[in-house]
């Protein structure tokens, strides 16, 4: 009797479909293709939102107080003074103690973490070693836009659907030293997925995670929570998160998936204001299912 139980619990484990995902080695041929592609497509997106930002000076700004000696760059007098002030307080942010990040790994999840296989900056965007690590960081660029971010490649030899979840946290601040009415600043996260050599993305998301509009003197804000909770409120469906990211996949081709963070900004070269976005993402989990065919 035991034996029949045996082969037929066997028999019906070995019935259970296996979707096997797999990281698939990077290769440096691709490397100018892979982050080309990337960067074409952030500027795509952004560049739409520092269009939109752009405005005459505020008649509120026309209207005040000529800035005196006492309050240019910031009340640091000299450009030199507040750019060392920045870097002091973006060095000591950059160096602080890695968050703890706690995370129950479900039954059936795959589970992988650096090295990555791309890193990716452009602009004001910090991403030196980051494959290493997952850990990135911008910094505003005066009237642009900059990005950093990391990439990994996946395949499979079976259809599959896969729910890629990136795991890890971000934390941004932003914070004015002056008034600045004309001033702004957005800023958040991405994940957009290549399949093969296709220039366009099978899949892109962004997220906002702040936008602000004029600043005045000490002003400023700050947030943090998970890479895949992050999201935007989308009219009428209430907030969308960054991930899962639900993506068919099919034996033969590699998907390339980048995580990434980035900022716009409209300012001066010298408006006395800093921004701060950074994430840590230490692994990825992977669920996966039969694919979803549309007839």
């Amino acid at each position: 009797m035991y034996n029949d139980i045996k082969r037929r619990l066997e028999a019906r484990i070995n019935s259970v479909p296996r979707f096997d995902i797999a990281r698939v080695a990077a290769s440096d041929a691709d490397a100018e293709r892979d982050t080309g592609r990337m960067t074409a497509h952030a500027t795509s997106e952004l560049e739409r939102q520092v269009g939109d930002m752009y405005a005459d000076p505020d008649a509120s700004e026309a209207a005040g107080p000529p800035h005196d000696a006492i309050r240019q760059f910031g009340g640091m007098r000299t450009r030199r003074q507040l750019t060392e002030h920045f870097v002091e307080r973006l060095s000591v942010d950059a160096g602080s103690p890695k968050t703890a990040f706690d995370f129950t790994v479900p039954t059936g999840s795959r589970v992988f973490g650096p090295p990555y296989d791309r890193e990716w900056a452009e602009g004001n965007g910090l991403a030196f070693l980051s494959r290493f690590d997952g850990r990135v960081t911008t910094i505003p660029k005066a009237n642009g836009l900059s990005t950093a971010g990391v990439g990994f490649y996946l395949t499979t030899n079976t259809p599959a659907l896969a729910a890629i979840t990136p795991q890890g946290t971000y934390d941004w601040n932003w914070l004015s030293f002056a008034d600045l009415p004309s001033a702004r600043s957005r800023g958040g996260l991405g994940l957009t997925i290549y399949t093969d050599s296709d220039p366009q993305p099978t899949l892109s998301r962004q997220v906002v995670l702040w936008s602000a509009s004029g600043m005045t003197v000490f002003s400023g804000q700050q947030g943090s929570g998970r890479i895949a909770d992050a999201a935007s409120p989308a009219f009428g469906f209430g907030p969308v998160p960054l991930a899962p990211a639900l993506l068919n996949m099919v034996p033969g081709s590699r998907y390339l998936v980048w995580v990434w963070c980035w900022q716009t900004s409209q300012l001066g070269p010298d408006d006395a204001f800093i921004a701060f976005l950074r994430f840590a993402m230490p692994l990825i989990t992977i669920d996966a299912g039969p694919p979803i065919i549309i007839h």
